[in-house]
């Protein structure tokens, strides 16, 4: 992994009203901010994060940790979420699924 050429390819883009930096020989880091500046130091720091990672080895057990915080985040029960699936229970709840 050249790190230097993913550099040099690296370009930013305004999407959506923020400045998205990313280098097309490296898809998986992406840095992002409302200042074009700060969107370039996280694409750098996020870049030699994901690399030292790769080279130590504990790339995978990072991600295993991702998945669990996610997990834990999406089974939070908040005032909003229990309002939204009484809702949908009224209309009928989840759609059966088809299978076939």
């Amino acid at each position: 992994m050249d790190i230097d050429a993913i550099k040099r390819s690296a370009k930013c883009e305004m999407e959506q009203g923020v400045y998205c930096v990313r280098s097309p020989l490296f898809e998986r880091v992406l840095g992002a901010s409302a200042i074009e500046g700060e969107a370039w130091m996280r694409f750098y720091e996020l870049l030699e994060e994901y690399c030292t990672a790769h080279v130590d080895g504990t790339l995978v057990e990072r991600h295993r940790a991702a998945v669990v915080l996610g997990t834990n985040g999406g089974a939070s029960k908040t005032a909003a979420k229990r309002a939204a699936s009484a809702l949908n229970g009224k209309k009928g709840g989840r759609p059966k699924k088809i299978s076939g």
